[in-house]
């Protein structure tokens, strides 16, 4: 048995990355005293500061000059759920909590802590959306972990994640919390072996992984790779299907390679199936997915009717949404910034029902 074990967490994975994923020659991070980081300075507090999944928060915020005085405010953001697979899609973020006036000018409100391990992140908004307190940019922020040494550092790698670009000092000294939680679970059930652990989000790429080592839900790519090298859609096709109930709802991509498989190989009912799969699960924006699905099963004949259709629905979508809402605006954007990127998707999908509807 080896004297020495390695161990390698990476937050936010893309799916290139769990491809070509090899161990990082970076040294391990040095092991800090068992701490906890320190949360930035804000002008918001969570009670309690760290909760338990699925405990109530109560959240008082006091305002900035500009959000002062509004009859009520709102907490927008998002929990990102820790060793959950991150395929490059845009996040979703939502009303968390509303938050109304209370004592000495200061806003309160409350919302549940999601039952599986989660790390938050989060601005004040007006009801409109278009004055934001960002806390500079770094986004208020909420750590919530089960009581087990491994959830709590799965929550602190999310975290450095966030933190990696925005203060790499608070990156850093997550991910060496994080890193000394885990060597503790890995010392108490390997006693006689010596661990380190490193934590890194930078893989090199000159090495292949052993694919069989894959997450379940990302199962299918082997099927993906082997129709890349011998061309076989109908065999792929049959292989993603068998796959599916693992990835199902996981938005990792299936759906859409399920598609382009499904019109390379020209089978018709299976075009119909993983388009509909893709508008289920919803990939992208669902007027992004409508145009991506009308451009792919416009190459056959048979579905262009149904092609011109989607790109209309597209375009009905876009002029429905309500830009404060929506859970697509990015977090610390504004909703006339928000709008001005929906024009720009507006004109490309007038672009590519126009498109479609000279075809025939």
């Amino acid at each position: 048995m080896p004297d020495n074990k390695t161990v390698i967490a990476l937050p936010a994975l893309t799916l290139t990355a769990l491809l070509t994923l090899a161990l990082p020659s970076e040294p391990a991070h040095a092991l800090a005293p068992p701490q906890d980081p320190t949360p930035a300075a804000a002008n918001l507090a969570f009670a309690p500061e760290a909760p338990s999944p699925g405990s109530s928060v109560t959240v008082t915020y006091h305002p900035l000059d500009a959000l002062a005085g509004e009859p009520v405010l709102v907490l927008r953001g998002r929990f990102e759920v820790p060793r959950r697979i991150d395929l490059g899609h845009e996040p979703r973020n939502e009303r968390v909590a509303t938050l109304t006036p209370g004592d000495g000018g200061s806003f309160t409100g409350s919302f549940p802590a999601p039952n599986s391990a989660a790390y938050g992140i989060f601005v004040v908004e007006d009801v409109a959306g278009e004055r934001l307190d960002t806390n500079g940019g770094m986004h208020f922020e909420l750590v919530i972990h089960g009581e087990d040494r491994s959830s709590h550092a799965d929550v602190l790698v999310r975290r450095a994640s966030h933190y990696k670009d925005r203060d790499p000092s608070i990156a850093s000294e997550s991910n060496t919390r994080a890193a000394e939680l885990l060597r503790e679970v890995l010392a108490e059930e390997n006693p006689s072996e010596s661990i380190t652990v490193t934590i890194s989000d930078s893989p090199t790429t000159d090495l292949q992984p052993d694919l069989a080592d894959l997450p379940a839900e990302l199962r299918w790519t082997q099927a993906w790779l082997r129709w890349q090298e011998d061309g076989n859609s109908r065999a792929a096709l049959e292989e993603l299907e068998a796959e599916w109930p693992v990835a199902e709802g996981l938005r990792t991509g299936i759906a859409n390679s399920g598609l382009l498989l499904a019109v390379e190989s020209r089978d018709l009912d299976a075009v119909d199936l993983w388009a509909g799969r893709i508008l289920r699960e919803g990939w992208a924006d669902p007027w992004s997915d409508k145009v991506m699905i009308a451009q792919m099963i416009s190459t056959l004949p048979e579905r262009r009717g149904r092609a011109l259709d989607l790109a209309g629905d597209a375009l009905a979508d876009l002029d429905a949404v309500d830009l404060a809402r929506y859970p697509g605006r990015p977090l610390g954007e504004t909703a006339s910034e928000y709008a001005d990127a929906l024009a720009r998707a507006r004109a490309e999908a007038q672009a590519e029902y126009n498109r479609l509807l000279a075809a025939g």
